[in-house]
This record gives C-alpha cells, sequence and structure tokens, in this order.
C-alpha cells in the first residue's frame, strides 16, 4: 500500500475514534451521583429497543413520608436519554407526562421520532421520571372496568362505586394514598434534578403535565 495513502487511512481511523469517545463522554459524562456509596440513585448504560444514542436507566429512592423522612421507602423509575450533540447545552428537559395516573417513560419512544422531543434531543439530555404512583413508581393501579375489550362494562358506569372503594382498600396496604399529591410528586422531581446534577432546566408537559410542571 502506499505509504501515503496508509498514513492518511490511519489519521482517520485517528480522528474517527477521538470523535466517537466525544460523542460517549459527552453522552455518559453527565454529573450524577449514581456511583456514590449509599446514593438514592441508581443508573446504568440501558438499550432501548427503538432509541439510538446513550441511555441511561434507573431508579431514585424516596421516603414516601417526605415530610417525616422515615418510614417506607418508594423507588422512583426514570429514564435519561442524553444528548446526541458533541457539546450539548447545560439544561435538560424533564419531559411530563398526561393524566394524571400515566408513566412519563412511556413518552421515550417519541424521542426516537422526528417529533418535538426528538428534535430537543439534538442539543439537550432529556429526562423522564414515573411520578410516585405511576408506571413502575410504586404504580398505583386498578381494575375499574376500563378495559376496551370488554364494551358493555367499558361504556357503563364512569367511576362504579364498589370497584372503587376495593380499589382503595387494596391500595392503602401498599401506600399511604395522602401522600401521592402532585405538590409531593414535584418535590421528588426536584431532588432527582439536584441528584443528576443540572442546576436549571427546562419542563415540557401536555394536558395534566402542564399543571404539574408548574406546580
Amino acid at each position: 500500500m502506499n505509504r501515503v495513502l496508509k498514513r492518511s487511512l490511519q489519521m482517520g481511523l485517528a480522528v474517527t475514534l477521538i470523535a466517537w469517545l466525544v460523542w460517549a463522554l459527552a453522552g455518559f459524562g453527565r454529573p450524577d451521583k449514581s456511583q456514590s456509596s449509599g446514593s438514592p440513585l441508581s443508573l446504568s448504560p440501558c438499550n432501548l429497543p427503538g432509541v439510538s444514542g446513550p441511555a441511561r436507566c434507573g431508579t431514585y429512592e424516596v421516603f414516601e413520608d417526605r415530610a417525616a423522612k422515615s418510614g417506607r421507602k418508594i423507588k422512583l423509575h426514570l429514564v435519561v436519554l442524553s444528548a446526541t450533540d458533541h457539546a450539548p447545552a447545560s439544561d435538560a428537559v424533564f419531559v411530563f407526562h398526561g393524566g394524571p395516573g400515566a408513566p412519563a417513560t412511556d413518552l421515550v419512544y417519541e424521542a426516537a421520532g422526528f417529533g418535538p422531543l426528538g428534535g430537543l434531543r439534538n442539543s439537550h439530555d432529556l429526562v423522564f421520571v414515573d411520578q410516585r404512583g405511576t408506571g413502575s413508581s410504586n404504580g398505583l393501579h386498578c381494575d375499574i372496568g376500563d378495559d376496551p375489550e370488554d364494551l358493555q362494562v367499558f361504556f357503563g358506569e364512569l367511576f362504579p362505586v364498589e370497584k372503587i372503594r376495593a380499589c382503595r382498600q387494596k391500595l392503602e396496604a401498599v401506600a399511604d394514598l395522602r401522600l401521592y399529591t402532585t405538590a409531593i410528586a414535584m418535590d421528588d422531581l426536584d431532588e432527582i434534578r439536584a441528584a443528576l446534577g443540572y442546576e436549571k432546566i427546562d419542563l415540557v408537559g401536555s394536558s395534566y403535565g402542564t399543571i404539574a410542571a408548574q406546580s
């Protein structure tokens, strides 16, 4: 092989490797405390089907009773999609789902497309947190006849009293329902923001998410 050509190929490979390392460090070098011993934050790289680029998945543990700072603890599920630019903005975007009751992590796959979230990810980290009581964050789930496969029940009474009472009795065994309010969930979120090392963040939400974002 021509010595000049060989040298050019070597230089090209080196530049490519350096660029890849810069991109990887941009994705995984965010300041968080997940590696600290005893930290409530636990994050690790993860592969999400259909979602390209660096991602971290994990949990953040909080007291169910934030005021008492004692008693039962719950783990809040979260996903962080790192910005794809080499020099991302320092302010992450926290994404809120609607509902109430829908988990924010359900929106992760919207960031893989060409919608607004996909565009934001170019320059910003995207953070999805299932607020307490939703998704995998000690989800408070009940069957109250909202299965569209059973049309007779689905189009029946909107909130059947007996099923609501049974639901409450079931959930009271695993949660203090007084502590699953929007305000408390937003305090959780601010604590997670600090643990991830973000001083300022941007908020994106729809429907109930717009109310939560202003709380």
